[in-house]
């Protein structure tokens, strides 16, 4: 009887609370000011917007997960790289949350994930894929390291955690 008890309170355990970051502590956390975080959302060729809006209408709050922060975050690397706005907008788009997430190789090991952007028949191909995977790539034209990107946005959200 005991343990059915405990089976049941199991399943009615609090969900894990998510990390959610206003339009102030994202930019802090991008490094970029507020100005540059609202045009990124508000132009429609980034196809960026925030997970979550508190409200409606005029003054309504936005609510940024990390992997928003972490789409926002490569969305700026490329267009510091020179990529138009409309392809940064296809880039992010196409990378799904579970991407800017870190890869478990076969062997239990971290294998970092790249972004790699190859020549197709029809255009540019975006692929996600470890890094070892993509140095072997002979068609790919840009590479970049999704830890490099991240690794900044990930170091300023855990000091804003200690702060707290």
């Amino acid at each position: 009887m005991n343990r059915k008890r405990q089976t049941s309170n199991f399943f009615l355990s609090k969900a894990p609370s998510v990390r959610e970051f206003g339009t102030g502590e994202a930019a802090e956390i991008l490094g970029v000011p507020i100005w540059r975080l609202q045009k990124f959302l508000d132009s429609k060729q980034y196809n960026l917007s925030p997970e979550g809006k508190l409200g409606h209408g005029r003054g309504s709050r936005r609510v940024f997960s990390e992997e928003d922060l972490h789409r926002i975050a490569l969305a700026t690397w490329l267009v510091r790289d020179g990529f138009a706005p409309q392809f940064v907008g296809a880039v992010v788009q196409q990378i799904e949350d579970s991407d800017l997430d870190v890869y478990i190789d076969h062997e239990g090991e971290e294998a970092p994930l790249s972004l790699v952007l190859e020549r197709g028949k029809d255009g540019p191909m975006i692929r996600i894929g470890t890094t070892k995977r993509a140095k072997t790539i002979s068609e790919a034209y840009y590479r970049v390291d999704l830890n490099d990107v991240f690794a900044e946005v990930d170091a300023r959200i855990a000091k804003m955690q200690q702060s707290q």
